[in-house]
């Protein structure tokens, strides 16, 4: 901003706060799509595939899961309310049942792009989980299943062993959650 003052030739002016640049601008954006799949890809499971249902009913109703990557985002929350799976993207202060923490965003990027599996990630301590440790597992294996169906079976064979079989060809599955 410009302020004139008295004096025509004195022209003053007024510092402007630095802009903010998240870093990781394509990661993160990579991380938000996958997130995105992956919400999609649970509720079209859910109504496919009769292990992510019985994983999903095990668990209970209303339930949510936060799958975040600390300490700025994206998040996904998805769960089950009134006997429907949810998915959608939420914000890192929402509170849910449970919740899986990605400690960075190049340990999350890693997983999500097919680099690492979520049983490495553990290993490796890439991740917390704050929760039931039991419904936890449930989830993990529900993200393991849809992982399968979204991933080539060449960069799932990377990501976990043995490749859960499918119920659902993946073509279906692959348009079932995009459309």
């Amino acid at each position: 901003m410009t302020e004139v003052s008295e004096n025509p030739t004195q022209i003053k002016q007024e510092a402007k706060a630095p802009k903010t640049i998240v870093p990781g601008g394509f990661k993160r954006s990579v991380c938000k799509l996958v997130m995105k799949l992956l919400g999609k890809g649970i509720c079209y499971g859910y109504k496919v595939d009769s292990r992510i249902k019985q994983d999903v009913d095990a668990i209970g109703d209303d339930f949510s899961v936060k799958l975040t990557i600390s300490p700025i985002g994206p998040t996904m929350i998805f769960g089950k309310k009134d006997q429907k799976p949810f998915s959608r993207i939420g914000s890192y202060d929402e509170e849910a049942t449970m919740t899986i923490s990605f400690k960075g965003l190049n340990s999350a990027f890693k997983m999500f792009t097919g680099g690492m599996g979520l049983a490495a990630g553990y290993a490796q301590h890439r991740f917390t989980v704050k929760g039931d440790l039991y419904k936890i597992l449930a989830i993990v294996r529900i993200i393991n299943i849809v992982e399968g169906y979204l991933f080539p079976k060449a960069m799932a064979k990377k990501l976990m062993n043995p490749i859960p079989p499918k119920q659902v060809n993946s073509v279906r599955f692959l348009c079932g959650t995009l459309f």
